[in-house]
């Protein structure tokens, strides 16, 4: 999926867009309000969940 990027006045991108919904994110322990750090690796991303401690 792809979405534009930039403001109205701007020239505008085609940029990657990616939503993930669904039972089995929550089934992988995936909350509504979780904070998530991303860590971007060759060809892979990479999602955690940041749990306060």
């Amino acid at each position: 999926m792809y979405r534009e990027s930039g403001s109205f006045r701007r020239r505008q991108t085609v940029v990657p867009f990616i939503r993930m919904s669904g039972v089995w994110v929550q089934q992988l322990g995936f909350d509504r309000s979780d904070r998530i750090e991303v860590t971007a690796e060759r060809e892979r991303l990479v999602l955690t969940v940041v749990r306060d401690e």
